[in-house]
């Protein structure tokens, strides 16, 4: 038996050594032609994101679906209205809150819609409204933490056309979002606003 560098292992004393000869890309004949194909360049997968995005059938109809879904979300965001503005008997209502040395002020500009004047008519008065304003403090996980109402007559011909505003404030534990459900007794209509809180 050889000892050393030139040690051939795998055959006992006496015997040739076994020797394996093969020529290069021999087994490549043994392959799938997929693989075959693969490995010679011949099926090499598409290279760049849109070209990859519209490979295949599959590819094709994901990335439809993709561009679908983000159109849709575009369309909501710039058609829909805010969640911080909408319509009571023809009064326009619009909420907002900030929140400034521990408190949270939390406010609603009202005003006649511009349909409610289109429906009325340029030179006919714009009858008084009696609101109520119905406040709700919330944390994070969407608990009440304080909540606070309000009543206002809205007289646009008092207001000379001009905005009116009901207020209130909330000392400031964790308030991260403002609700205001305005509604009318005399329509028994309803309308629910609601926003973030902006820190300054």
């Amino acid at each position: 038996m050889a000892f050393g560098d030139n040690q051939i292992d795998g055959y006992a004393d006496g015997e040739e050594p076994l020797v394996f000869y093969h020529q290069r890309g021999e087994y490549r004949k043994y392959e799938a032609a997929q693989y075959r194909d693969l490995a010679s360049g011949k099926n090499s997968p598409k290279r760049g994101l849109f070209r990859v995005l519209v490979s295949t059938r599959g590819n094709r109809f994901m990335f439809t679906i993709m561009v679908m879904v983000f159109a849709v979300v575009i369309l909501v965001r710039v058609l829909g209205g805010k969640s911080s503005e909408g319509t009571v008997e023809g009064v326009f209502c619009e909420l907002s809150a900030f929140s400034m040395e521990d408190t949270v002020y939390a406010s609603v500009k009202i005003r006649t819609s511009a349909a409610e004047r289109e429906r009325l008519g340029k030179d006919s008065p714009v009858p008084p409204k009696d609101l109520s304003f119905d406040f709700r403090a919330l944390d994070k996980d969407g608990s009440e933490i304080a909540a606070d109402a309000a009543d206002a007559v809205y007289d646009d011909a008092a207001a000379g056309g001009k905005e009116g505003f009901v207020r209130t404030s909330f000392t400031d534990f964790d308030i991260v979002r403002v609700q205001c459900t305005v509604s009318s007794g005399a329509e028994e209509e309803s309308v629910t606003l609601s926003t973030g809180v902006e820190r300054h």
